[in-house]
């Protein structure tokens, strides 16, 4: 009887996880399991290494479903920084060859000159993603500190959320930006490699360029175009999605935190005071956070109008086929989209912080 005792409280116990209330099934989902795929994926680029521990009662217990080998986050980190250095040399090399060496192709000096501020904004937008993936100690405090709002939360209130929908969420965000990678590699290897006369031939020149369109150059240059794409499309999914969490986590808090005040003739208890606290920690974190990420966010910002512009000179001054005029239209479309949604979602989780 007493063991059965003894694991009845054990099992109500376990369920005091780092957590909101999951209005779906009545259960608890700590942040890891809520965002998996996201942190995990996260962690493969080395963006961000999972927690380690948490609390459960006395006891600190790993967090097995995201812990991972020591060796292979140190290996999945430095192959992401490793990736993008080269991919940081090469557009230095390329800018500095376009703007100073001379001419390796005939070109005219408008295409030489767009070409050139584009390579050099592909080159200060890997320097800024380096940055803040060579040091990610913001990432993990913001994670840490967002698990420690939900905990409380959870426990001493009761907070519900649809667990299910930020599941969905993640894996949606994550498919998108899945699809983006493979669409930019397949299309911009099938035109280059697949024979297609004027376009292919237009479009090596494009890519290739300031060197001259050899199959050893134009592999290079799709390896760099493999590189960058994930390099640019991953994070800024990554920020739409971190920013569309946070803010329903933080309309959540808000009113709650008013519901309660009104309530209460504007006085508020121990525990509501300890909420508030929480919730201006959480606050102090995505402030922290945004510092990091302010300057990528701008290089974002300017490098997808540099991008659409180079795109657009193209349209306007180069011959393609109906494909080849349909990916760059998609290219220019998708850097608009880049630009409205972090800059919309950006400032909207700003708003709710404040």
């Amino acid at each position: 009887m007493s063991s059965l005792t003894k694991r009845k409280a054990s099992t109500e116990h376990s369920s005091a996880k780092i957590a909101w209330t999951n209005e779906d099934t009545g259960s608890t989902d700590d942040i890891t399991t809520t965002m998996y795929w996201y942190i995990m994926t996260m962690a493969w680029f080395g963006l961000f290494y999972p927690f380690k521990i948490f609390k459960d009662g006395p006891k600190e217990q790993l967090l097995s479903k995201t812990k991972l080998p020591r060796c292979r986050k140190t290996v999945m980190h430095f192959g992401f920084c490793f990736s993008l250095a080269f991919l940081l040399g090469m557009n230095c090399v390329r800018a500095t060859v376009g703007i100073f060496v001379g001419d390796f192709l005939d070109l005219t000096r408008n295409f030489k000159l767009v070409h050139a501020t584009w390579v050099t904004l592909c080159f200060v937008n890997t320097a800024s993603l380096l940055y803040v993936s060579y040091k990610p100690e913001g990432l993990r405090a913001f994670f840490d500190q967002w698990n420690k709002s939900r905990k409380y939360a959870f426990l001493h209130f009761g907070f519900k959320t649809n667990g299910r929908k930020i599941k969905m969420k993640v894996i949606v965000y994550l498919t998108i930006a899945l699809i983006l990678v493979v669409f930019n590699i397949v299309s911009v290897g099938t035109i280059m490699f697949g024979g297609f006369g004027f376009a292919s031939d237009s479009f090596s020149l494009v890519f290739s360029a300031p060197f001259k369109p050899t199959t050893t150059v134009k592999v290079f240059v799709h390896l760099l175009n493999v590189i960058n794409g994930i390099a640019w499309i991953f994070p800024v999914i990554f920020f739409i999605l971190l920013c569309s969490t946070l803010k329903d986590d933080l309309e959540t808090y808000n009113t709650f935190l008013n519901k309660q005040t009104k309530d209460n003739n504007g006085k508020i208890g121990q525990n509501l005071t300890q909420l508030r606290i929480m919730h201006l920690e959480l606050c102090k974190t995505i402030n922290s956070l945004d510092s990091s990420f302010s300057w990528l966010l701008f290089t974002w910002f300017v490098l997808n109008i540099g991008n659409g512009c180079f795109i657009a000179f193209l349209l306007l001054n180069t011959s393609y086929d109906m494909f080849g005029t349909s990916v760059l239209v998609f290219w220019l479309i998708a850097s608009c989209v880049y630009i409205g949604a972090t800059s919309i979602l950006a400032a909207i989780l700003q708003e709710k912080v404040i």
